[in-house]
């Protein structure tokens, strides 16, 4: 299994890539996204409206068989994750050729599947952290209202239940909740606070609402101004990141080999594009390969890796493909 000293072992590497294009080096960290589809209708998100050319399970397991032990931090993502048909056997496929220190999956909680698909998924990767995040953008009726589906808060409640119940017997679970910080949400994020700190999750994360190219909702007004912004997450850490929509190409086009796109030739601009500063966005997912090259944050970690009895399975996430992370969905359709 992939560890975090093994990781920190590498920054210098990362560090040489990142300036000299040597040594070539494969992400710590992939976002997978396999299918568009969501039974979510949140104000906050149109991908539910995609149509993809989606990969098959047999066309993933030839692109992980492309990456090797390398990444540290898989993602799994949608759409809803939970509601692609093959969500196990991806997930069995990572950790079969990727063994990652971490596997995070994000849900709406909506399917009553979802806990059994989880305990399926963790007991078959039994040296992975398995991250389940459960969405929650509001209390009651105004999750409901931001989410767009009646009834959700009931089944968020529900699964939650049900996940923490499942953590007493799977020691590689970690059950958190996570948040979107919208203009529909961003003035009772103290409500959300102190639920999270009540509901006897792992972790709360948030993470700001964007035009984004991914989830289709360039131009709609859903951010909230800076001060807004600055004014809700006073109480709360927040870290930078970038997230692109970049063509870097097709899996298919290149026989399923991961390392013919993060070593080629058009990925080059993405990388000028961020080390120039062209982007930015805060993302929940997407800081924390950017803070392994940070001296002062890198030196606080590795000391924590030495303190007895650190178990050496600390998040490790980011999709800056400058730093050594990278998303990866099904071609979309012509």
């Amino acid at each position: 299994m992939n560890s975090i000293a093994g990781v920190l072992a590498r920054v210098p590497l990362f560090k040489l890539y990142r300036r000299f294009d040597w040594p070539e080096m494969l992400p710590l960290n992939l976002t997978l996204s396999p299918s568009p589809k969501c039974n979510s209708r949140c104000l906050t998100c149109n991908i539910w409206m995609k149509r993809e050319d989606e990969l098959t399970i047999s066309e993933w397991e030839k692109v992980l068989a492309s990456l090797g032990r390398t990444p540290y931090w898989f993602t799994i993502s949608g759409g809803e994750p939970l509601m692609y048909p093959h969500v196990v056997e991806l997930a069995q496929l990572v950790y079969q050729y990727c063994r990652p220190g971490v596997i995070n999956i994000p849900t709406n909680g909506i399917l009553p599947n979802i806990p059994d698909r989880v305990e399926r998924i963790a007991r078959s990767c039994p040296e992975s952290q398995l991250i389940i995040n459960l969405s929650l953008d509001g209390i009651g009726q105004k999750h409901d209202y931001i989410r767009g589906t009646p009834g959700n808060f009931k089944k968020f409640e529900a699964r939650l239940e049900q996940l923490l119940a499942l953590r007493h017997k799977l020691p590689n679970l970690t059950v958190g909740i996570h948040s979107v910080i919208s203009t529909f949400s961003v003035r009772h994020l103290d409500d959300l606070i102190a639920y999270a700190d009540k509901s006897g999750a792992d972790q709360f994360i948030t993470e700001i609402a964007e035009p984004r190219v991914e989830l289709d909702t360039i131009g709609l007004p859903i951010t909230p101004s800076p001060e807004e912004y600055e004014e809700a997450i006073d109480s709360l850490i927040v870290w930078p990141c970038c997230v692109r929509a970049d063509n870097l190409g097709n899996l298919r086009d290149h026989d399923y080999d991961f390392k013919q796109i993060w070593f080629g030739e058009k990925i080059k601009e993405v990388r000028r594009s961020i080390a120039a500063k062209e982007c930015h966005c805060p993302l929940a997912n997407a800081s924390y390969t950017n803070m392994l090259h940070d001296l002062p944050t890198l030196a606080r970690v590795s000391a924590k890796l030495l303190r007895p009895g650190f178990l050496g399975r600390g998040p490790m996430s980011g999709k800056d493909i400058n730093s050594g992370a990278a998303e990866l969905e099904s071609p979309h359709r012509a």
